[in-house]
């Protein structure tokens, strides 16, 4: 059996005239009266709430537009220290979408103000889906993308293709940033399409070059987590004006999208390289192309120094800088160092080092200055030395910095200037210094070495503890 409400039965029998029918229509046009009073009540209420909001504001109710837009600004100078009223596990949208939070007025003054636009940072959760969240905050900025200076990225990679802007407009933008999720995003969904945007600092984590569409002219700075070969080779095609390129993995790739030069490409203005090479890859498939004739600092890490040898003697570049990790075979280390004479600054990573590296320092320590230019590495000025091979004596270490022979003719202290030194513990105690070569390794310091020789998480002073381990030893003989 069919039940019907009340309401339901008067309305299906309107033409009852009886007292409880009459009853019930009476009250339920006083109910639809009522609710149409609610309605308009909380139409008021939201009106009201923005008026109330203007009154009782304590910036905008007594600034002047142009002063809170100041303060706005200010503000986004130094966003990392306000406090952001979104919880946990929401996307993190920075100002000036963080603004527009607070009220209507807010809203209106931060979407108004061109400067709030240009340093843009969108982070989002990755706990959570926050797909739509992030889309909103992509559709609402790519109205304003004539603004953007400085956009930092840290999203869901299906939604930076969603990123955008008025193609016709010009664009503003210098730097980019983008840190896409999961790691490694699937690179063939990570696309950023701005044809317009000239920047010249990027920063990618993962990204296939190939889905960064931009004007790549006024580049000078890139970074990137991975590239293929060719899109290394690419990338040296497309930005001439590249002064300082990070690529922190150089892999071979499945497929080869872009063409392999028949010449090398020359990067007249590339000072800065730092790269590391993935195990599938030789280092000179990349190198063998590419020319750099005023390149000054180098960070290397690969299968082999083969490539990195030919490069510098290709391009004849006079390196000030060089960094080395994970390198075992110290005879083709100390081949490639024998064509760096301008170097000033060495650095060695779990790298394979001898008495015969240290003994060649050594050697050149013991010319005298005017005849340097014949030595090795006459020119060096700061070596760091982390995490190496214990495969050296500390007497050839302490030749490098205070060689032997009569005083004051045979000891022609090099350049070398600043020393540091870190030793891994692998066992309990510290592998101390034989007692010679702390005496003179003290004797350098005393002629104004920087000498610092460290170990362990807690950086134990090696130096001072071997002193004092062979003054105690001495103590505890003459006490027998």
């Amino acid at each position: 059996m069919e039940v019907h409400s009340l309401e339901d039965r008067t309305d299906r029998i309107p033409e009852c005239q009886c007292p409880p029918c009459k009853k019930l229509k009476n009250i339920n046009s006083k109910l639809k009266e009522a609710k149409e009073l609610v309605a308009q009540l909380e139409a008021k209420q939201v009106a009201i709430k923005s008026e109330f909001n203007m009154a009782h504001d304590p910036v905008t109710g007594k600034l002047p537009v142009e002063v809170t837009a100041r303060v706005f600004s200010v503000a986004m100078n130094d966003w990392s220290r306000l406090p952001t009223p979104l919880r946990e596990g929401v996307s993190v949208v920075q100002a000036p979408l963080l603004f527009g939070t607070v009220s209507r007025r807010w809203r209106e003054i931060a979407w108004s103000t061109p400067s709030l636009w240009t340093d843009l940072d969108i982070k989002s959760c990755r706990e959570i889906d926050c797909v739509n969240s992030t889309t909103k905050a992509i559709n609402m900025i790519n109205q304003y993308s004539a603004r953007w200076g400085d956009l930092i990225l840290d999203i869901p990679d299906q939604c930076i293709p969603r990123l955008g802007g008025d193609a016709e407009s010009g664009s503003r933008l210098t730097d980019i940033t983008i840190y896409p999720f999961p790691e490694p995003p699937d690179r063939r969904l990570a696309k950023l399409h701005l044809p317009n945007a000239t920047p010249r600092n990027v920063t990618c984590s993962y990204l296939a070059f190939r889905g960064l569409e931009i004007n790549w002219a006024k580049a000078t700075k890139v970074d990137f987590s991975l590239l293929f070969v060719d899109e290394c080779l690419q990338l040296f095609r497309v930005a001439p004006q590249l002064m300082d390129c990070t690529i922190r993995t150089i892999v071979l790739g499945s497929d080869i999208t872009y063409p392999i030069p028949l010449r090398p490409v020359v990067l007249n203005s590339l000072k800065r390289l730092s790269i590391a090479f993935g195990s599938d890859v030789t280092p000179s498939m990349l190198l063998s192309h590419i020319q750099t004739p005023f390149l000054e600092d180098v960070i290397y890490c690969g299968a082999d120094l083969i490539g990195l040898k030919s490069l510098i003697i290709r391009s004849s570049c006079l390196l000030g800088s060089l960094s080395l990790s994970f390198f075992e075979d110290v005879s083709e280390i100390v081949d490639l160092l024998r064509n760096t004479v301008q170097l000033k600054d060495l650095d060695f990573i779990y790298c394979h080092l001898t008495n015969e590296f240290f003994d060649l320092l050594g050697a050149t320590a013991s010319i005298p200055p005017g005849e340097l230019g014949g030595g090795f590495l006459p020119l060096l000025t700061q070596l760091r030395i982390n995490r190496p091979s214990l495969e050296f004596s500390w007497n050839a270490f302490a030749s490098m910095l205070a060689p032997t022979g009569p005083e004051p003719e045979g000891n022609h202290r090099r350049p070398l200037s600043k020393v540091s030194f870190y030793l891994e513990r692998i066992h309990q105690s510290p592998p101390y210094i034989n007692e010679f070569a702390v005496s003179r390794l003290l004797k350098a310091i005393q002629q104004g070495v920087h000498l610092s020789i460290r170990q362990g998480s807690d950086y134990l002073d090696l130096l001072e503890e071997s002193r004092k381990f062979h003054e105690n030893h001495h103590q505890g003989a003459e006490d027998v």
